[in-house]
């Protein structure tokens, strides 16, 4: 039986008492999964860098990054924290393919005095916070079942690809702006001022996701749909609600334009990948690289993990088709593909735990204590062994 939610039914606005107790309850159920995923990212840290046989982290122009935290701000991090020291200019082309958002805030909280690889990490970390708690409170409108959203709120942030949120990457802030557009774009069409308060925080997320990451413009399609879905509401409101749903859009195009103007072509950031050295290309096929990893002498653990967590992946968006809004599901789908036809499947278990649907939706069916708790530690572990081949060399996440 399809038990599919409509969108349109949620309950997603909470006020009074009932409000400020779901928000408090939403911070100490992320509160725990936060914490102990930073004990198992610092602890395996702490590991690596004891036996010296680990890649020394270093900024795109070979300076070494030295202090405790120097793994979590290693691969795509390290460039990051370069851009947030000294530009777009020093770098070259290669750079534009890290979107703005992160290096522009770290510079600005850095400002403030506090070191760039701390403030890196703190804008990380906040964000990752902030989206744990966001995610419960999705999860509770989408099911209105307190478990459920619990358990989603521990999968955001030890789901196995949830160890970038530990590091100076980007999808902390990307999963904390999806989740504040994805609460909005759900909210029925009351007009209430809750609702426009939401409306509001969305539109700036919006913009935040188009200039967070290159993929960040997809959020636009789950915008798109409960626009929709929401045709029969009042004029103004249906204004608000296309500004939101195209807001990515404008933060991607405005980054876009930027390009356009200082190095000539405006699609840079996405041509770049196909650069050799870098992504390799833009898109490939699932299947034909699944089939490469599991045969090939070469195949580490790794890849070989990331064909069976692409099984999983697909598996979740089916029970986001028949569980969760349509719009949620069109979105996980999305997301996932840019993740299955990347190169090697590069940084699939990044994307497919950024997928907010498919988080819920496997909190959704681990329905007893038994199931869920082979669900959480089966993920804390996979969580663990990313970082650990991550932080030594193994793997480029």
């Amino acid at each position: 039986m399809n038990t599919q939610l409509d969108a349109g039914t949620v309950t997603a606005a909470r006020s009074g008492p009932a409000g400020r107790f779901e928000w408090s309850a939403a911070l100490i159920a992320a509160a725990p999964a936060w914490f102990v995923a930073r004990v198992i990212a610092l602890l395996l840290q702490s590991l690596v860098q004891s036996t010296g046989q680990h890649p020394q982290p270093q900024l795109p122009d070979g300076t070494l990054i030295t202090g405790p935290m120097g793994q979590l701000l290693s691969w795509d991090a390290s460039w990051y924290l370069g851009l947030a020291e000294h530009g777009y200019g020093p770098y070259g082309v290669t750079g534009v393919r890290f979107s703005p958002l992160l290096p522009l805030l770290t510079r600005g909280v850095s400002a403030l005095g506090i070191p760039d690889e701390a403030a890196l990490l703190l804008i990380c970390w906040l964000a990752a916070f902030a989206f744990g708690v966001l995610v419960y409170r999705l999860a509770l409108d989408l099911t209105g079942d307190l478990t459920t959203a619990s358990r989603a709120a521990w999968l955001s942030q030890l789901a196995p690809g949830a160890f970038a949120l530990v590091m100076g990457y980007t999808e902390a802030l990307a999963g904390m702006c999806a989740a504040i557009f994805l609460i909005a774009v759900l909210r029925p069409a009351d007009g209430s001022r809750a609702t426009r308060i939401w409306l509001g925080a969305a539109f700036v997320a919006g913009l935040g996701a188009g200039l967070d990451r290159p993929v960040g413009l997809l959020l636009f399609v789950p915008g798109l749909i409960e626009l929709i879905r929401k045709r029969h509401a009042p004029v103004g409101q249906l204004a608000a609600r296309f500004a939101v749903a195209v807001s990515p859009l404008l933060g991607t195009g405005a980054y876009l334009v930027w390009c356009q103007r200082v190095y000539g072509k405006f699609l840079l950031p996405y041509t770049v990948q196909s650069t050799p050295g870098l992504h390799g290309g833009l898109a490939t096929d699932p299947v034909q690289t699944a089939w490469h990893l599991l045969n090939a002498s070469s195949t580490t653990g790794t890849q070989m993990l990331t064909v069976i967590l692409a099984v999983i992946g697909v598996a979740l968006v089916w029970v986001c088709a028949r569980r969760l809004p349509v719009s949620l599901t069109v979105w996980a789908a999305v997301i996932l593909l840019t993740g299955l036809t990347a190169v090697q499947m590069a940084g699939y278990a990044r994307y497919a735990s950024s997928a907010i649907p498919l988080l819920i939706a496997a909190a959704m069916i681990a329905k007893d204590r038994r199931a869920w708790g082979w669900v959480l530690a089966s993920s804390a572990c996979m969580f663990a062994y990313f970082c650990y081949t991550a932080f030594t060399g193994w793997y480029i996440p």
